[in-house]
């Protein structure tokens, strides 16, 4: 439901009520919302499974036009994220969730595990997010890590940059 309210529907049907949605709402403001408008990152090595983690309620240097045509794998963006309070937790919070995970993918030896982040545009906030969350798990023993930023390619020209932790 979407409208904030059954609307007297009580059955499981689908019903188009003719009310002003959340979505509609959101539009109306003047905002966008995305849901992985490329659909949900795919798991290359086809063992399936794994981590996918929404950014968007972290603070958004994509709001600043100083940072538009960086990334979240450029300094002056790495920058304006480290201090933030959020962005600390929510990755301490993926961390503490991945442990058991690491462990047990290890004790049974497991190869694959996809860890994905997301974001509005793909450019700042899930791409700090991947690459923090890469550096810490280099540092792991008997773990190797790949990093893949699905979309790099719709990055501006000038988003190219080093990445954290490698």
């Amino acid at each position: 439901l979407t409208s904030g309210g059954t609307q007297g529907v009580t059955d499981d049907g689908d019903y188009n009520l003719g009310v002003n949605n959340l979505f509609d709402q959101v539009s109306a403001s003047g905002r966008t919302w995305h849901a992985y408008q490329q659909g949900y990152p795919v798991d290359a090595s086809g063992h399936g499974g794994g981590f996918v983690f929404d950014c968007r309620a972290l603070p958004n240097p994509g709001r600043e036009v100083r940072f538009s045509g960086m990334t979240g794998r450029d300094p002056e963006v790495i920058g304006w994220l480290e201090p933030q309070a959020e962005v600390g937790r929510f990755l301490a919070v993926i961390r503490e969730l991945l442990e058991p995970t690491l462990a047990t993918y290890q004790q049974r030896h497991f190869t694959h595990l996809s860890v994905a982040f997301g974001c509005t545009g793909g450019q700042h906030r899930s791409v700090y997010c991947a690459e923090a969350l890469a550096g810490w798990l280099r540092g792991r023993p008997g773990i190797s890590v790949e990093v893949h930023h699905r979309e790099a390619g719709r990055w501006p020209a000038a988003a190219g940059s080093p990445s954290i932790g490698r």
